[in-house]
Parts: C-alpha cells; structure tokens; sequence
C-alpha cells in the first residue's frame, strides 16, 4: 500500500485526537485528585427528589457502626451485606 497524503492527513488525525484525549484524560484526573483533597477525603451524594413535595431525610446514629446488621425487605435478598467503614 502506498502512502499518500491522505494517508499521511489521516494518521496525523489519529495521533493529535490521541494526545488531546490523553492530555484531556491527565487534566481530569488531576482536578479529581485535587477536588478530594479539598473535601479531605470525603465523598458528597446529592439527592434530589423528582417530586418537590418530598423531603428527604436520613437518621445517622452517633458511635461506631454496629456489630451486626440485617437487611430486611422486598429485594434485599441479594443484597451484599458489610460493615460501613469506620469515621477516622
């Protein structure tokens, strides 16, 4: 097969798409890495209700987790149960 500048304009697409990707990929680990340090390692979830009505609400017991836990329920049969970890 014969190289011929399409070839040549093609495999320099390929190459410069690689490296935008790549340093793009670098740029958002070093942000991920950057925003966990700013929230000291810890993870937020927001939650929003689609009905505006609703109020979300948890219970977080004070003290360590506890020695035991049950899942009780329609559908936690498979579920995985373990330990949460532990508040450094």
């Amino acid at each position: 097969m014969q190289a011929g500048p399409a070839k040549d304009v093609f495999l320099k697409d390929v190459q410069d798409t690689f490296a935008r990707i790549w340093k793009r990929g670098n740029e958002l680990a070093a942000e991920d890495k950057a925003e966990d340090a700013d929230a000291g390692g810890r993870e937020q979830i927001q939650l929003v209700a689609s009905d505006p009505d609703v109020v979300i609400s948890f219970d977080v017991p004070d003290g360590p987790p506890p020695e035991h836990i049950t899942l009780e329920g329609e559908g936690t049969e498979h579920l995985v149960r373990r330990l949460p970890r532990r508040r450094r």
